[in-house]
Formats: C-alpha cells, sequence, structure tokens
C-alpha cells in the first residue's frame, strides 16, 4: 500500500468566488436595468379632442429621427403639462398607424392638435427645444 495522501483539491477560494459571483449578479441586475422602459410620453391617444391641446410626436421604432425628437421632447414635457398634453403615435401600434395615416405624418413629426382635435400644425423632425416652444407658442400655448 502507498502512503501517499491524496493531493488537496486546488480551486479558487470561496472568498474570490462569492466576489465573483456577487459582482456576476450586480452586473446582470445593471444591464437588465438598463432595458427598462423609461417613464416618459403616453402613447394614449384618447385624449386628442377631449378640451385640451395635444402634441403628437410620429414614431417609428426602425428608424431614429423619432428616437431624437423624443429625446426633446422629454425635458420640456413638464413645462407644458397644465397646458397641452404631449403623446407618442407608435407607427407599430393600430391607432399610431391610424393617427399617422389620418394626419400624413412620419417618424419624427410633431402634430399639434388643438381642443377639438383639428390638426394645427406639423412639424418634420425639429432640431431643437426651441422649434417645439416656437410651435406651441405661434398657437397660444
Amino acid at each position: 500500500m502507498s502512503d501517499n495522501p491524496t493531493p488537496a483539491r486546488k480551486g479558487i477560494p470561496t472568498p474570490v468566488m462569492l466576489t465573483f459571483v456577487i459582482a456576476l449578479i450586480l452586473a446582470m441586475v445593471a444591464i437588465a436595468w438598463t432595458q427598462l422602459p423609461r417613464a416618459g410620453i403616453s402613447t394614449d391617444l384618447t385624449v386628442i379632442g377631449q378640451g385640451q391641446p395635444v402634441l403628437v410626436l410620429t414614431r417609428d421604432v426602425n428608424y431614429l429621427g423619432g428616437a431624437q425628437v423624443l429625446e426633446i421632447l422629454k425635458p420640456i414635457q413638464n413645462d407644458y403639462a397644465e397646458r397641452a398634453a404631449f403623446r407618442i403615435a407608435h407607427l407599430g401600434q393600430p391607432d399610431g398607424r391610424s393617427f399617422a395615416d389620418r394626419h400624413g405624418t412620419s417618424d419624427g413629426d410633431i402634430s399639434l392638435l388643438n381642443a377639438a382635435g383639428e390638426l394645427l400644425e406639423t412639424v418634420t423632425e425639429p432640431a431643437s427645444a426651441g422649434q417645439v416652444d416656437n410651435l406651441l407658442s405661434r398657437h397660444g400655448i
């Protein structure tokens, strides 16, 4: 018989493994967090014609123009919250497609409708918040 003891298993020390697992879990949570939808502008178009002016962004997720305009609208939305509703007409949804067909809009266009739901003006891909402000002020909002 041999007196050779079984060699001790060499592996990653438990504290190192525990630290790695915790870091991996935190990284996965961070990635999942970035994929959550951001609070922002509603897609509920039923407010159109309900007594308040509505600014509608036509949005198609397959193009970048609407995403850029959305980034312009988010910060100024609260400034106009009492005077106008901001909404998104997603072209991938039936009500959004219907809105775009009815008003002749495409990705990145913003349309201002009056309290009765009548189209006042459409601006194609505004490049700044100033353009949106000008649109709203021209119509007394």
